[in-house]
């Protein structure tokens, strides 16, 4: 798509360029000295990033194959984190309480869940599920690596834009917070610190 906006503006000087990107491969154009694949990356933070392994190793995790009709992409910012909306006033983004979705290829996803309080003592890493992931998380997990992308995505299909995405996080956010409030008596809003006396 980028290709076909850039050849309408720019014409055939832009296309004889795309042509020459083309024959190259990634590595030269970004300068690296050899060949990369995006799950390198993914792979050195959850190995080596002692945050991100740490929750690996000591949080409830799940991973899965995506619904057939839709591909997961990665970008510059693999690990991408998610805070639940349905949360203590005080809690604040830790490491350890948000959730992180970590495509592993375009079909396989790697969902690390948030440490919850009064986990068993006997199951300090919670749960290790295989299960696959419906429609709908698949398209979460797509909203969720696009608004987490600083400059670039990879993926051989189609992106979801950044105003989709801001909208419909906000969507689900509200939607469960509202469902939250009115069966669960869960309140968002923090205590009042009005005091008398």
């Amino acid at each position: 798509m980028l290709q076909k906006q850039v050849i309408a503006k720019h014409g055939e000087e832009a296309a004889s360029a795309w042509d020459e990107i083309k024959q190259k491969y990634d590595e030269q154009l970004y300068g690296e000295p050899g060949g990369s694949q995006p799950a390198d990356l993914s792979t050195f933070l959850l190995g080596n990033v002692q945050g991100f392994a740490n929750i690996l190793w000591g949080a409830p995790w799940r991973i899965g194959h995506v619904s057939a009709n839709l591909k997961l992409y990665t970008s510059d910012n693999p690990v991408a984190a998610f805070q639940h909306p349905v949360r203590e006033w005080l809690e604040t983004a830790a490491f350890g309480s948000l959730i992180y979705y970590v495509p592993l290829s375009p079909s396989v996803l790697l969902k690390v869940e948030r440490r919850l309080d009064g986990f068993d003592e006997s199951d300090p890493g919670g749960s290790r599920r295989r299960r696959d992931f419906t429609s709908e998380e698949t398209s979460v997990t797509r909203h969720v690596v696009s608004r987490e992308t600083t400059k670039y995505t990879f993926s051989d299909g189609l992106i979801v834009p950044r105003k989709c995405v801001n909208n419909c996080l906000q969507a689900i956010e509200d939607a469960k917070i509202r469902f939250a409030a009115r069966f669960l008596g869960f309140n968002p809003n923090p205590p009042s610190f009005n005091y008398e006396g």
